[in-house]
């Protein structure tokens, strides 16, 4: 399913998003942060069109980001707009007269076009399009993808992350943004949610394979003082004779596992035995280094 409406030089093609789906779930909300470039030849002041959609949407609102326009056309028949957005919408980019994107959800949806639009967030020469969607409720889901545009766009990142949304930062300050999220497998592991392990994960752009990679290592030392913070702390907590000891496994969990993502497996377990010494302790050690090597976040050393 094409969600990418592309825009390069003059030349344009138009997409439409239909309705998605995680997990069997309609999404809830939606924010597209759309990366485009565009050549001189482009006209910027054409008037924008106001053409529905589809049939039974209404136009609602339009807004200018950057050098696009962004219309929202309502569900004749379910008009509300929630203060956050959420509502059974259609959002049309237009650039002058020219549509650029169309995302069709089909369902009940906030839309947001990201004001960074045109650039090259990896270093490819190549503009990029980030899409993130979000499904709604109290947990779940959330996912990140992005393409690269040149002739046709190339999917360089998609990351199903459930509870845990990402965000792009540039780590080393080499003008290139990594997609820092976390690992969401271990939501409810042996813990309630709040208390649930979410090891942190760094996605950075590879270009010998022409995509983003787990590549957590590699930022060890950025991430190094928290993870000291998180070993003082759990030992703190375990040292108190009035904790709930149910939470033990949790407590050591944190640090155990931010430790092995971030490439210092051996540690990690050094680590799990150090704070951990109840009779299960082989048991856990056993199940949570076969489920760290399983993980598609995970890798062992820097790419």
């Amino acid at each position: 399913m094409s969600i990418i409406g592309i825009l390069q030089g003059t030349a344009i093609k138009n997409s439409v998003v239909g309705p998605v789906r995680v997990a069997g779930k309609r999404l809830v909300s939606i924010s597209i942060y759309v990366i485009l470039a565009f050549g001189p030849a482009c006209s910027l002041h054409a008037q924008t069109p106001r053409t529905a959609p589809r049939s039974g949407f209404v136009f609602y609102e339009e807004h200018r980001i950057g050098i696009f326009e962004s219309q929202r056309w309502v569900n004749s028949a379910e008009p509300e707009v929630s203060p956050s957005g959420i509502c059974d919408c259609i959002t049309i980019v237009y650039l002058g007269s020219r549509r650029v994107l169309t995302i069709d959800p089909g369902t009940v949806m906030s839309s947001e076009i990201d004001p960074r639009s045109g650039r090259d967030i990896n270093g490819d020469k190549v503009p990029e399009i980030i899409v993130s969607q979000y499904t709604g409720g109290a947990h779940c889901c959330s996912s990140t993808t992005v393409y690269s545009v040149s002739e046709e766009p190339k999917m360089i990142l998609h990351v199903d992350s459930g509870n845990c949304a990402g965000d792009f930062d540039d780590l080393d300050h080499d003008g290139k943004l990594e997609f820092v999220v976390c690992d969401d497998a271990w939501a409810y592991e042996r813990c309630p949610f709040a208390n649930s392990p979410m090891p942190r994960v760094v996605y950075a752009y590879s270009p010998t394979v022409g995509r983003y990679v787990p590549a957590t290592p590699r930022y060890w030392e950025r991430f190094q003082q928290s993870i000291t913070r998180s070993v003082a702390q759990a030992e703190k907590d375990l040292a108190d004779p009035n904790r709930d000891k149910d939470l033990d496994i949790c407590t050591v969990l944190g640090p155990v596992l931010d430790l092995m993502y971030a490439g210092k497996l051996d540690e990690g377990v050094a680590l799990l035995r150090r704070l951990y010494r109840q009779a299960n302790g082989s048991a856990l050690e056993q199940e949570t280094v076969e489920k760290v090597r399983r993980s598609s976040h995970w890798t062992a050393s820097a790419p």
